[in-house]
C-alpha cells in the first residue's frame, strides 16, 4: 500500500445529477465509476454474474 502523502492521478467516469430547489441547485446523486478493466470493476462483474447463475 502506498503511503498516506503520495498522491496518484486518476481520471473516473462521474455521473452528477443536479436539481433546481428553491432557486438553488442541489446535488441530489452522484455516482463514480471503477475504471473499465480494473481489479474493483472486475470483481464487481464477476459478483453480478455469479449472482444471476
Amino acid at each position: 500500500m502506498a503511503d498516506v502523502d503520495e498522491f496518484l492521478a486518476s481520471v473516473l467516469p462521474v455521473t452528477t445529477v443536479s436539481r433546481r430547489e428553491a432557486g438553488e441547485w442541489n446535488v441530489v446523486h452522484r455516482h463514480i465509476d471503477p475504471l473499465p478493466g480494473s481489479a474493483s470493476a472486475r470483481a464487481q462483474l464477476d459478483r453480478m454474474i455469479d449472482e444471476r447463475t
